[in-house]
């Protein structure tokens, strides 16, 4: 239904006055659409453009000769002049980045402008993101040195703390000296809609110095949370101390179930509302991730499908329900209504927002699921460029970039995640895991494997049963074996196909069922 919108749009644009009479933008313009229609967008490259479209020769360079990038630029100006005018009322936008040669295309919604005002108030949320503010710390030390190094590092926490999606900034100008901390103060940050406050200060004895830092909710006033932070000040590179510390402290508050958002979940459940909005159900994936379970993976499915029935047109929404199908679809040998179910929403949440992170991630989800390889790395190298330190969105892409065969990329993912002492979600352990094993050290891989503990989930006992094998502990690889058929009966009969919609590697998929095998199971189909 999508593409046949675009390819409608598509044959408006060429139709009308701007395009009419110009035979090589309107080849261009189809050329790129069709190509990215045909799920070919990746193949949108000058060269590829340049011999296509212009008809030049094989050895045609792209880097040499800007044929290709001077008519995509007319191309550009040609589009934005089309929407000014004759397609101002289209209900479809397309446009090509500056820079890129693949399209942007956009849903617009008619409304009438008594409408746009009642749906822009009626969407006014009291904390749609959480507002921090980060008062100048405080120098208590004698070294008027470092005035400049407390300063710099409430400067560096926010553009730390900036990188987090759920997290909106007030900045804070005030040197300390100005600043009285009383009842009036939090008033008027109350005021701006500040709901946390993080100060901190700095002691010095000798060459040791502490950081110690807080953070105040002002809803109530309550102490959030707070930390010490020690470092030597002849021996340690001041601005990577900075560095270091402002970044752990923006993953223990920012990341996704950091404790500003276990605090506005937690807020979230108690109330107990009847509808949720696009960033409360947000907020609900992060800890239905962390905290998984038979009972919260229905409870959430049932949150999902209610709350897209309220706002069908919500990228963020599509894509997690997008998420939703395509576990039960890998995990539980899921039917081709789940199969097609994960396309249809990912697909419309990509036209509804391709920019969106979450939804270039659930897109990458899509990929892996359907074997579409090229268009995976196309996705995932894009989506690393803006991607911050947070566990969900790069654990996700670590994951499956590891099952995809690319391991060094996905462990140095998984390694810039433990560096900055993110909470790491414990199911992630198991790509872990298999990365040890594939290299036949079973001890590293026994470690990790140990680590997943996901109740009724049967990936746990499955690792465990292949790396006790490989050892040599029987008992305790059969036991395993026992706890993975319980949970999971029709593993016997769908063991290779279970295995293989995760792992894309043939040997890996080989030397687990060897594991299997040692252990004393066997396959019934």
């Amino acid at each position: 239904m999508i593409n046949t919108q675009i390819l409608e749009q598509l044959q408006k644009i060429i139709k009308s006055e701007e395009f009419i009479n110009k035979p090589k933008m309107k080849k261009l313009l189809e050329y790129i659409i069709t190509e990215f229609v045909e799920e070919r967008g990746d193949q949108l490259k000058g060269y590829n453009i340049g011999i296509d479209v212009f008809d030049q020769g094989d050895n045609f360079d792209p880097d040499q000769n800007a044929l290709v990038r001077i008519n995509v630029g007319r191309l550009r100006r040609l589009l934005k002049l089309y929407y000014l005018e004759d397609g101002k009322n289209d209900p479809l936008k397309i446009e090509i980045p500056k820079g890129k040669y693949i399209p942007l295309v956009t849903v617009i919604e008619e409304q009438k402008e008594e409408e746009k005002t009642t749906i822009k108030t009626a969407n006014i949320k009291l904390e749609d993101k959480a507002c921090v503010t980060i008062l100048p710390f405080k120098n208590l030390s004698n070294n008027t040195d470092l005035e400049y190094f407390c300063f710099g590092f409430s400067q560096e926490l926010s553009i730390q703390l900036s990188k987090y999606d759920d997290i909106k900034i007030m900045g804070s100008t005030l040197p300390f000296d100005n600043i009285n901390y009383d009842q009036k103060f939090i008033d008027n940050l109350k005021k701006q809609n500040v709901r946390f406050a993080i100060q901190g200060d700095m002691k010095v004895m000798g060459n040791q110095a502490k950081i110690s830092i807080h953070m105040t909710d002002l809803s109530d006033n309550s102490h959030s949370w707070g930390e010490h932070y020690k470092f030597n000040l002849q021996d340690d590179d001041l601005f990577d101390i900075q560095e270091n510390i402002t970044a752990q402290i923006a993953t223990h508050l920012g990341s996704e179930t950091g404790h500003i958002n276990e605090k506005r979940y937690k807020e979230l459940i108690a109330s107990k509302p009847t509808t949720y909005q696009e960033d409360q159900v947000l907020l609900m994936w992060y800890f239905y991730l962390s905290r998984f379970t038979n009972e919260t993976h229905k409870q959430f499915l049932a949150t999902l499908q209610a709350s897209l029935k309220e706002d069908p047109d919500s990228a963020i929404i599509n894509a997690l329900l997008e998420n939703i199908h395509g576990a039960i679809y890998l995990n539980a040998l899921g039917t081709e209504h789940d199969k097609k179910e994960c396309e249809r929403l990912i697909e419309k949440a990509y036209i509804l927002n391709p920019k969106s992170q979450i939804v270039q991630i659930m897109m990458a989800y899509k990929t892996f699921i359907f074997d579409e390889k090229e268009r995976f790395f196309h996705i995932v190298n894009n989506s690393l460029k803006t991607a911050t330190n947070t566990p969900l969105r790069l654990g996700i892409l670590a994951q499956y970039l590891c099952l995809y065969g690319e391991w060094d990329k996905g462990i140095e993912l998984f390694d810039r995640i433990y560096q900055n002492n993110i909470d790491f979600p414990v199911w992630l352990c198991g790509v872990k895991s298999l990365g040890h094993y594939r290299k036949l050290d079973y001890e590293k891989a026994l470690i990790e494997a140990n680590n997943y503990h996901v109740p009724s989930f049967f990936w746990g006992p499955f690792l465990r049963t292949i790396c006790y094998a490989q050892l040599g502990k029987m008992k305790e690889a059969q036991q395993n074996l026992e706890e993975l058929l319980k949970l999971r009966p029709d593993f016997a009969q769908n063991s290779g196909q279970i295995i293989r919609r995760f792992v894309k590697e043939e040997a890996l998929a080989k030397h687990i069922m060897e594991g299997l095998e040692k252990a004393g199971f066997k396959n019934n189909k």
